[in-house]
């Protein structure tokens, strides 16, 4: 399928500019104008959750062919991919957005390559556990890739109705046997006990901009781990920020993003009734949570990442592109941890053999 490839010339040279992470507008890499990139605030107004079920935003395959403005080769766009570089001169390509939904917004990207790579040596560098040749053979000067990440926003208003018990611990002075300098002995000890009341009650909460990976390829996990995003800080979906990065399309159903905002807002709503519950300890028995005004917005997370090799084997890690965040795969020095292992019970023996010399 042919597709357009749009075009950001520069004023100077006629170039394709790029978006520039630092200066926050347009550059071009050939003359070094710029251009500023105009301001249009994030697109506040999600849809409500039922209207997006019922509309066709399911994701499509749909690859796609371009012809670069620079070198006038025919590139092929892969499935759920909008954005790229020219495979042949690394001119950004930009195609007309495949799917029926268009991002609403965009968070550019605020860390650049170079600041990303810092980031990168830096977290290397403060593992713990790590084998002592790591830093030395990891490439620094490893390229990384640029690119924009699809999410769905959820939001939710939630009423939970719940049943439990609060535990409220006491102490009992209670006759009990232990060894002590090798002979049991019957000593008295205040023992913890709990006493279990039936409770119920209401909570509330409304949530605002849940994020929820809308990519089947890249590690959630690790994705995970880089939050939180400033939804907030988002503008509205402009191409323009986009050049020069990689674009991802989203290739998850809103639906099975839901369900798992849905369990994520379930995790929240636990932690709310056992604040509400009180006491030392609390079990939940029940919950019937009302979900109402729910609703969605697709919009672009931007994330540095690439992989590097120890021993033959591939770790990857994923840089936060707004806030700098990091996090990843890497390998571990077991012969740390075995000596770490060996120091704390080495310890724990001296600690017990000085307890049993003081007692004689």
């Amino acid at each position: 399928m042919k597709c357009q490839i749009k075009h950001f010339d520069c004023p100077g040279c006629g170039a394709q500019m790029l978006y520039s992470p630092k200066k926050q507008n347009m550059h071009c890499p050939y003359c070094g104008s710029s251009k500023d990139i105009p301001f249009e605030a994030r697109v506040d107004a999600k849809e409500p959750l039922k209207e997006l079920f019922s509309q066709d935003i399911a994701p499509k395959k749909l690859p796609r062919e371009g012809q670069c403005p620079k070198c006038g080769a025919n590139n092929r766009f892969d499935n759920f991919i909008f954005a790229r570089e020219c495979e042949y001169c690394n001119t950004p390509l930009i195609t007309d957005y495949a799917q029926s939904k268009k991002p609403q917004n965009i968070l550019p990207f605020r860390v650049d390559e170079k600041e990303a790579k810092k980031i990168f040596v830096n977290w290397i560098g403060s593992l713990w556990f790590a084998p002592n040749d790591l830093k030395r053979v990891v490439d620094r000067d490893k390229s990384l890739d640029g690119i924009y990440v699809p999410y769905w926003l959820f939001d939710a208003d939630t009423v939970t109705a719940y049943s439990g018990m609060r535990g409220d611990a006491y102490y009992e002075t209670q006759s009990v046997r232990r060894v002590i300098n090798g002979r049991e002995e019957i000593v008295q000890e205040e023992v913890r006990k709990i006493r279990w009341t039936p409770v119920s009650g209401i909570v509330s909460r409304d949530f605002r901009d849940i994020p929820i990976l809308a990519d089947e390829t890249l590690p959630i996990s690790i994705l995970n781990r880089i939050e939180p995003w400033d939804a907030k800080s988002a503008r509205a979906f402009d191409e323009a920020f986009v050049s020069g990065f990689d674009g991802k399309e989203y290739s998850r159903d809103i639906k099975s993003c839901h369900s798992e905002a849905v369990s994520k807002m379930d995790s929240v709503i636990r932690m709310d009734i056992r604040r509400d519950i009180g006491g030392d300890e609390q079990r939940i028995e029940s919950i019937n949570t009302r979900y109402s005004d729910e609703k969605s917005s697709h919009i672009l997370f931007p994330i540095w990442t690439t992989s590097f090799r120890y021993k033959g084997k591939e770790y990857r890690y994923v840089i936060n592109g707004f806030n700098g965040r990091v996090s990843g795969e890497r390998p571990y020095s077991y012969w740390k941890i075995a000596g770490l292992i060996t120091a704390i019970l080495l310890t724990l023996s001296l600690i017990a053999y000085w307890d049993t010399i003081k007692a004689y």
